[in-house]
This record gives structure tokens, sequence and C-alpha cells, in this order.
């Protein structure tokens, strides 16, 4: 058994005292690290609720919409914020004229200071109102008090990623329309913005109103995409609409309906006149902004009417046909294009069965009107108009005897080739029988012709 000497004494004293030693310098930095950390999170907490965060978020959303904006004084209650509002009005070349959100709300995730970002998961808002200006036509860079001072910025992150926003109320309103009180859900990425609405009211320019059902918009590089969206009216329909706003080529909207009254799309005073169920597909094109849309497309009416005309009154009285006073239209259907400088109806088909049908192709310009018309009348309607049948209606066709129509001059005051044809008819034939109907027998074939061009061509 060995003995311990001085000296083995002496080399355990030192190790004990080099442990403590180390242990104490571990303690120090733990210490140290805490107190820093704690001071840290004081400083981070104080930094959030100062009005230096303030108007760095201010100027991130400014420059994300561009618009000038200013937040409302932030309230803090943990890690969620909350603030009475955000206004801005456009810069120029911003799509956006104005805006408007009030209670705001949203929660700051603190883990995304490892990337130097403030990461803002959802954003929920009460009311947001929004006038559009147009177009975005560039971006602009930031403003300067978009970004961190020198001595800050290697620590303050100076990026803001925000992932969701829902807004409760928004009301959008651009120089052809509105959008009221619909319910969005925003969700924006490096690339674009995924844009989801549902209900409210949308209100275009000489279009009625509509009831949305949902829609999903993409905006990217200032151009809207509509991915889908479904409409519908009070009175009954549906309406459907995809297509682009703003872009190199322009805008394109493609529009499909279906089982609309056609109250709800015609003028007061057509409308008392003709009712029936509408469907059919439109296609808007707008070369650029500011220019004129275009469209073309077809439309079918089925189950009309025409009724209370003192034409079809005159016609019934006429031909002995009560028919004529509330005309039935079971098929009317035509394909349309409007140009810069005029309106094409092509392929129209109107008929009544039993009584008349009409096909053919219209012009329409400011101050001329051309166009060509087969129109086809039964022999029943034409026993009271002497001569019509054997030298105006002469092609058979089906239950039909036609003539060819050519309409000319302007309008507002049109002129066809049928009237002097049926006025010469008449004076040509011989009436025995109905002696007295002869008397203004030709003043009442013009009234009747000028008649039934009104309904097919109503001034």
């Amino acid at each position: 058994m060995s003995r311990a000497t001085p000296r083995t004494f002496t080399r355990y004293a030192e190790k004990g005292s080099s442990s403590r030693f180390w242990m104490w310098i571990a303690a120090t930095l733990l210490f140290l690290l805490g107190v820093a950390t704690i001071g840290g999170w004081l400083w981070l907490n104080n930094y959030l609720r100062s009005e230096a965060f303030r108007r760095l978020l201010s100027a991130r959303t400014s420059d994300l919409l561009q618009v000038e904006g200013d937040f409302a004084p932030f309230q803090w209650s943990g890690d969620s914020v909350y603030t009475e509002s955000f206004r801005g009005d456009g810069m120029p070349g911003s799509w956006i004229n104005h805006l408007q959100a009030e209670s705001l709300r949203s929660e700051v995730d603190l883990s995304g200071l490892r990337d130097r970002v403030w990461l803002v998961p959802k954003v929920d808002v009460r009311h947001l109102r929004l006038a559009l200006a147009g177009t975005k036509s560039q971006r602009h860079p930031p403003s300067a008090s978009a970004v961190a001072s020198p001595a800050l910025s290697r620590w303050i992150p100076s990026r803001v990623v925000l992932k969701e926003t829902h807004i409760e109320q928004a009301d959008i309103s651009w120089s052809e329309g509105t959008l009221e009180r619909t319910r969005l859900s925003i969700r924006p990425s490096a690339n674009d913005t995924l844009i989801h609405g549902v209900g409210g009211t949308l209100s275009v320019k000489s279009w009625p109103k509509f009831t949305v059902q949902d829609f999903d918009l993409r905006w990217s590089d200032g151009v809207t995409y509509l991915l889908q969206s479904r409409l519908s009216h009070a009175n009954g329909g549906e309406l459907s609409a995809t297509g682009q706003l703003g872009g190199a080529r322009g805008s394109h909207l493609r529009l499909e309906f279906q089982g609309l009254p056609s109250e709800t799309v015609l003028e007061q005073k057509f409308a008392h006149h003709l009712r029936g169920i509408l469907r059919g597909s439109v296609d808007l094109q707008q070369a650029r902004a500011e220019a004129p849309w275009l469209a073309k497309g077809e439309v079918i009416l089925r189950d009309g009417m025409l009724r209370d005309l003192p034409t079809l009154r005159l016609l019934a009285r006429f031909t002995g046909l009560v028919q004529f006073e509330n005309l039935v239209l079971q098929q009317t259907e035509m394909r349309f294009e409007q140009f810069p400088d005029r309106f094409e109806i092509t392929n129209l088909v109107s008929e009544s069965e039993g009584l008349l049908r009409v096909e053919g192709t219209c012009t329409l310009s400011m101050d001329r009107i051309q166009g060509t018309f087969e129109v086809g009348v039964t022999p029943a309607a034409l026993r009271w108009v002497p001569g019509a049948r054997e030298k105006v209606f002469t092609s058979a066709r089906g239950p039909y005897l036609f003539t060819t129509v050519h309409i000319s001059g302007s309008p507002s005051s049109p002129q066809n080739d049928l009237e002097p044809r049926l006025t010469a008819a008449l004076e040509g034939a011989v009436i025995d029988t109905v002696n007295e109907t002869l008397e203004g027998a030709t003043e009442t074939i013009k009234d009747t012709t000028r008649g039934v061009l009104d309904i097919l061509l109503p001034r």
C-alpha cells in the first residue's frame, strides 16, 4: 500500500481549483447569457411597442400596396396587436385611389427573426373601404422611410411576411361599378396574391344588380385574373364570369348566363312589352385601359312574349287573328358583335309558331342601318291582304310564305322595301265581297307594315 506524499496532495488541490475555476466561468457565462436574453427580450418588446416599429410597418405596407398610408397607434397584448385603422391614398401609377381598413387585429410570430423577417401569420380586418383607380402601370421603389437606419439594419428585420388576411366586410368601388358587403380571404406569396370572396352585391354601370355567390382572383404583376365567379339575380337566373383585367394584351372577360328574365337587362320602356327567359354568352374585350369595351356573343330568348303594343292590336283586327295581341315567341336567337364603328346582328331567328317567322342579318352604325330579312307569315294571316300572297309572299317553306325584306336608312327613321310592294299589290287587286273595307285599306296596310317593322326593329 502506497503512502500519500505531499506532492500528491498538491496535485489533487491543483485539480480541484481548476475545476472550480471552469465551473465559475461557465456559471458566469450562463448568467450573462440569461441577462442578455432577458435584456434583448425586453428591448425587442419595447421596440415592438415603439413608434419606430409602427412607422416601419406603415412604410412596408404602403410600399406593398403602392399608397402613402399610415397605421393608427398600436395596442399590444402579449404577441397580439390591435389598431383602429390603416388609411392610404394611392401613389402615381397605383391601382388604388384610396383605402381605409378599420379594426385590424394580428399576431407577430417572433420565430421569423432568425430569418430577419417580421412574420405575421394572419390579419383580421372588420371593414375595408377600397376605391380603385385603374391598372397599376409600374412598381415604385420603397420610400426612404421604409428602410431601417444603418445602425439598426443589422439587427432589426426590414421585411414583413404576411401569410393571410381575412376581411369581414369589404366595400370596393371603381369607375364602372361597386362590389359591396363581400367577405375576402387574401393569401399573398412571393409571385402573386390569391383572393377568395364570398357574398356581396355587384353593381356595374348599365347592368342590373347581382348577388355574389363566390369568386376567386389571382393578382400578379399588376394583372388581375378572374379564375371563377358565380352570381345570381333576385328575380332568377345565374351569371358566371372568367377573364383577365390589365396586361400587355388588354383586358377580356367571358360571361355566361342562363335563366335570366329579360326585364332584368332591358330598359324599362322595352321590358314592359317584351318578356322571356335569356341564356347565352358574351365575350368582352378592351384593347387598353380607358379604351371602350367591345362585345360579341349569342343570346337566346325562350318562352318570350310581345304584348301591349298598338301595332299588335292593329294586326289582330286586320288579320282577324287575336293571337297577335299577345304574340308568343317560342324561339328567338341571334349572334352579335360590336365594333368601334358599328354593331352587327347575324343569324337572327325569331318565331311565333303558326303566325310569324323572321330570319336575317342587320348592321347598325351611328347614322345608318342596313339589313336583309326573310319574313314568313302563314296563309291565314294574309287572307285579308289582297294580292300579298300572289305578288309578295311567294316563297313557300314549311307552314310559312316568305318574302325578302331590305332595311336601310337611319336608325331613327329606317326604310324598307316591303311597304311599297304591299301597296302596289293592294292597288292591283279587286275585292268584290268586302267593299266596305276598301276605303282606307292602303293606309291600313302601310300602318300595319310600319308596325311589324317596329316590332322587329324597335327605335
